[in-house]
């Protein structure tokens, strides 16, 4: 993870003494439970304005990162989440810090602006968990919030880290509270998968109308919250007054690693200082503007494009795309064009022949995760011969393409399928297959057949359904000469935990019966990839 954002880091000095607290502190929350809170004042009477970061990773080690800022007269916070390091109570996977029963964010802008050293003016910052703190107590309106610099984050918890699709992201919230030393929360989130409402506290994606405030978000198109950082810069960019018209999204080639030229078994000649305004500079803007002072950015924050984002391409000279480009809204105009999954293999916008193809989803032999949008294992675009490769999935793929392919926007998928047990996952990994025969994940998505409704609702046998698969957002130009692929499968482990088959809720599904199940995809016109293309690109042909 990258926990904090490049331009108040930079703001650090090389002292380690600069980073001890001036005081540690107690937040009180309002059901009694102490918020441990370190406090860093700059040199002078005060009162100053507040930067604001709660962590569930130490309140101490992300100070370090922000260093002396003493001489920009801005105060640092930083705070314990309920339940991690020296607060008191029980972690519950940001259910504390919203708009629930316990609101800790909202209780902690109140403690701040009782304090004499504080100014009014409060913006919070971070990455990852950070960020998805930062939007889950936003949607509490807490008082005192001036602005957000989000860095690979989600406004949906449910929706992007634990159970995209209805099914369980296994990898990301297993591996990651794990890694916290919080194994306990891992059922207590399995437990609400079937129950919308418990989420509700936490869904900033629920209620954008209520942040009033400028913002700036940032991510990658092969990071594990790609889509969450679209979101939240489109849902805020249509909100409320105040918030409506001044978000900045940059978008990047990365995944979780912000900045990186390396990303999978790609390297992306395009660096983020790259971009017409990198992310340090409009941070410096977002934090002049929010806490009326002056960090040099050399730019009004209101001046800089309201979105920035790298569009990909191939890996050979000469070829299009690994360029940043400019919008003034998201998503860029495109056309929808579907590709159909036909017999004999073919992906084409031409209408199918009727017809289907069939896989076996062997929970005891489930398809790996190779690359893609992880977190602590390999991540990124890279070669998907090992999975292509197995009997378990098949694969539809265009012609060798005449010239250059731009998709840039949300992809989306529809399957029109049957199944001989109660459930299945529905597996798609869309690739970029070059002419020397790499062939490179974009993007993927799941979705479980039983949750089609969005609730759980097990399939009578050899009934036909159309299940959508979200595949998220990207920005990549195929060059003359590759092909594009979707593989399809029902397994990509362990990113997903293994789909039983059984048709038993998610916390019941380990005890129930493992079920071999024969998924057979119907070919025709609910059998598709939709595909985000250039303005002018010839409408798809009636296939109804």
């Amino acid at each position: 993870m990258r926990p904090l954002t490049p331009a108040l880091a930079a703001l650090a000095c090389a002292c380690a003494a600069c980073v001890l607290p001036t005081r540690v502190e107690d937040v009180v929350a309002r059901d009694g439970t102490d918020l441990a809170t370190n406090v860093y004042l700059p040199p002078g009477e005060g009162p100053f304005p507040v930067l604001l970061v709660r962590t569930p990773y130490g309140k101490g080690a992300v100070a370090q990162g922000f260093g002396d800022l003493r001489g920009e007269g801005i105060a640092l916070v930083t705070q314990d989440l309920r339940g991690r390091g020296a607060s008191g109570g029980v972690f519950d996977v940001f259910l504390d810090d919203g708009d629930g029963d316990n609101r800790d964010g909202v209780d902690t802008f109140a403690w701040i602006a009782d304090q004499d050293w504080a100014a009014g003016p409060v913006m919070t910052t971070g990455a990852s968990a950070n960020g998805i703190v930062q939007y889950v107590q936003a949607s509490a309106r807490p008082e005192g919030l001036r602005g957000m610099a989000v860095t690979v984050a989600t406004p949906s918890f449910p929706d992007h880290a634990a159970f995209p699709g209805g099914a369980y992201r296994e990898e990301l919230v297993d591996g990651w509270l794990d890694a916290i030393g919080e194994p306990d929360a891992i059922d207590r989130v399995k437990s609400l998968a079937h129950d919308p409402a418990a989420w509700d506290a936490v869904m900033l994606s629920d209620r954008y109308d209520v942040v009033d405030v400028p913002g700036m978000h940032v991510g990658g198109w092969h990071d594990i919250f790609a889509q969450g950082t679209v979101d939240a810069f489109v849902g805020l960019q249509g909100g409320a007054e105040g918030a409506r018209g001044r978000q900045k999204l940059i978008m990047g080639p990365w995944a979780h690693g912000v900045g990186a030229t390396n990303v999978g078994e790609t390297t992306f000649p395009g660096r983020a200082e790259d971009a017409p305004n990198g992310i340090d500079q409009v941070e410096r803007a977002l934090v002049g503007e929010a806490l009326g002072v002056d960090l040099g950015a050399g730019v009004a924050f209101d001046d800089v494009p309201a979105v920035q984002y790298y569009t990909m391409g191939g890996s050979d000279p000469g070829d299009p795309g690994n360029e940043w480009r400019t919008a003034e809204a998201w998503p860029v105009p495109s056309v929808p064009v579907p590709h159909h999954l036909g017999a004999g293999g073919l992906l084409t916008s031409a209408c199918p022949a009727p017809g289907t193809s069939s896989w076996v989803a062997d929970p005891d032999d489930p398809s790996p995760t190779v690359c893609g949008a992880n977190l602590g294992i390999a991540s990124g675009p890279c070669d998907q011969a090992e999975v292509e490769e197995r009997g378990d999935v098949v694969s539809f793929s265009t012609a060798p393409l005449d010239g250059p392919l731009e998709i840039t926007g949300r992809l989306r998928a529809r399957l029109a399928v049957s199944l001989d047990q109660p459930d299945a996952d529905l597996v798609v990994r869309l690739t970029d297959v070059h002419p020397d025969g790499r062939s490179m994940l974009i993007v993927d998505g799941v979705a479980r057949v039983a949750m089609g409704t969005g609730a759980l609702e097990p399939v009578a046998p050899g009934e036909v359904v159309a299940v959508d698969v979200d595949l998220h957002s990207t920005s990549i130009v195929l060059a003359a000469g590759h092909r594009l692929r979707a593989v399809l499968g029902s397994s990509n482990h362990p990113r997903y935990a293994v789909n039983r088959n059984n048709g038993l809720p998610r916390a019941e599904q380990a005890g129930g019966p493992s079920n071999v199940a024969t998924v057979t995809l119907h070919h025709g016109p609910d059998s598709w990839i939709e595909l985000p293309l250039p303005v002018g690109s010839p409408p798809p042909p009636d296939c109804r």
